[in-house]
């Protein structure tokens, strides 16, 4: 019969102490990194708001409305720098205001709530299709 019963190692406690101090030390490197990277990882809110505009919607309601008029080379012309000035001021009123104006091609998505194209067009006297 052979004894199989091998002597149990039993923790150094300079060893132990190592190990613990290991473990706090990782504790407090992980929490301070994440304290730090958290403002990182969480989804950004902006603050400034925006608002949404289709101007080649707004450009073709204009054309529309001077196509049946006549006018020559000259007044079309006139007619079409007036539109811009007068959508330039239609928008700089909400840059004023705080918005950011996008373009509705520049965004993938967004609320309807967004949407100044009617907003502006009713101020322009011009109809959507």
């Amino acid at each position: 019969m052979s004894d199989s019963t091998a002597p149990v190692k039993t923790a150094d406690s300079s060893n132990v102490g190592h190990v613990i101090m290991a473990a706090v030390l990782s504790a407090v490197l992980t929490a301070g990194t994440l304290f730090v990277a958290s403002p990182y990882l969480a989804p950004q809110q902006s603050s400034v708001p925006f608002a949404v505009i289709d101007s080649g919607k707004l450009v073709t309601a204009s054309m529309n409305d001077l196509r049946g008029k006549g006018l020559d080379e000259s007044a079309a012309r006139e007619a079409a720098v007036r539109f811009s000035d007068q959508l330039k001021t239609a928008t700089q009123r909400y840059v004023d205001a705080g918005f950011v104006v996008v373009h509705r091609t520049a965004v993938l998505g967004y609320a309807p709530q967004l949407e100044i194209t009617q907003l502006v067009a009713d101020e322009l006297g011009l109809t959507l299709e």
